[in-house]
């Protein structure tokens, strides 16, 4: 009997020590989005990003704005609600619509065991687009603490984060 609880005590500790990703809380944490359906995302004017807090999601591969509200789950399942977007001419280059497709399709994430990295996925588990780790003070496009804008999106008012005269 105690040789199959010693049995079971290590393989958890195996299964926790092995385990290269986690679902930590994504919350007052940025991303500088590295990677979209498997490629590399070419860097631009305004770094490609993503960005978490008080329960908000911004978003930009470098021209226009994602902005949402998220709720995550234990699992890392996470749901986007009352979604809208800037809609400003982009350059093909910037990837906007497959970003946007893939924004519409993330059903979890995963970020690294180190934190230094962030997948988010489709329900099939297909990698949609990954991030990089931003030091928390740096300032994104898509930040949740700059000025804040308001557009009619569907039936109701959204405010949205717009960056400082400085970044324009």
């Amino acid at each position: 009997m105690r040789k199959s609880i010693y049995i079971a005590a290590f393989a958890a500790a195996l299964s926790l020590v092995s385990c290269k990703s986690t679902t930590a809380s994504l919350s007052d944490k940025q991303y500088t989005l590295t990677e979209l359906n498997g490629t590399q995302l070419e860097k631009v004017d305004v770094t490609p990003s993503i960005s978490f807090a008080k329960g908000r999601v911004n978003a930009t591969v470098g021209c226009n704005q994602i902005f949402a509200d998220y709720k995550v789950s234990k699992d890392g399942k996470i749901t986007f609600s009352t979604e809208g977007m800037t809609r400003m001419l982009c350059p093909d280059v910037m990837r906007e619509d497959e970003f946007v497709e893939a924004f519409n399709k993330v059903d979890r994430y995963q970020i690294s065991a180190d934190g230094s990295e962030v997948s988010f996925l489709d329900k099939a588990g297909k990698v949609l687009f990954k991030g990089k780790k931003r030091n928390s003070r740096a300032p994104s496009h898509g930040s949740t603490t700059n000025f804040f804008h308001t557009q009619i999106f569907h039936p109701k008012i959204i405010k949205y984060p717009i960056p400082p005269q400085s970044v324009l």
